[in-house]
Order: C-alpha cells, then structure tokens, then sequence
C-alpha cells in the first residue's frame, strides 16, 4: 500500500484508520465523526470537507478536528500529544523504520510549534496551528 500519510494526516488521519479496519469497526469511527460535529457545532459541510480529506475553513470543523483528535489520543487536554500522534499513525508505515522515523521527527518539530503561547490564542487554534505545521512540512515525511 503506498504510504499515504501526507494526505491524510493534513486532512484528518482517522479516515485511514476507518480504511484499516474491519466493517464493525468502521462504524465505530465513522460515529466517532458524527459524534464530534455534534461536539463542535460543526455543519454539514465541515463533516463533508473532512469526509473529502480537506482541512474545513470554520472554527467549528476545526474543533470537530481537535475532537477527533483527541479519541485517537493525538490531543489531550488541549495540547498536542507527540506519542499518541506516533502510535495511531505507525500503522500506516508498513513497518518500515525510516517512515516511524519521519513521523516522529515531525511530530518533535510540530511539538515545538504548538508549544508556544501563540498557538492558544482561542478555542482550537492549537489544532489549526498543529494542521497547519503537519501541512507544511508534509514533504519530510511523504
């Protein structure tokens, strides 16, 4: 299977996941989604955006994200949680070392990116700021 991290990962990774797993499963996820744009307050659009492996625009969708985000244990608490983001994408590396190695050098670099106090200015926006760090350096790990 080609290694279709860069995709995902900018546009909300648990679609890989829902592609991974067996039928049962992929309820489950798919709830997870629908469970979370009600969360956020998120339209129909934002979950049709996120469907389509785009970033929403709203401050909703984001947040629908952020949720999402946070059941894969990428996000706790509001900050970004660098060993969750590497266990819930390792299963898209096939086992090879090199890519492991690419996400956890991307996840230490968008660490250090939401870490700072600008990436908190309001509700989401660490997410937004974490989606915007895995966008741009995307090339590193694809």
């Amino acid at each position: 299977m080609k290694f279709i991290f860069a995709v995902l990962m900018a546009t909300c990774g648990l679609l890989l996941l829902v592609e991974q797993v067996d039928a049962t499963e992929n309820q489950k996820l798919l709830a997870w989604i629908k469970d979370c744009q009600k969360q956020a307050g998120a339209s129909n659009d934002d979950y049709e955006t996120i469907l389509k492996r785009k970033i929403p625009a709203t401050d909703e969708g984001t947040c629908m994200i952020e949720c999402i985000f946070n059941k894969l244990h990428i996000m706790e608490n509001g900050r970004f949680n660098r060993k969750g983001f590497v266990v819930t994408f390792s299963p898209t590396t096939g086992g090879d070392l090199k890519k492991i190695a690419e996400l956890r050098s991307l996840a230490a670099a968008c660490e250090r990116e939401v870490a700072s106090p600008e990436a908190r200015t309001k509700p989401c926006s660490t997410t937004k700021s974490l989606l915007n760090c895995f966008a741009r350096n995307m090339d590193k790990v694809a």
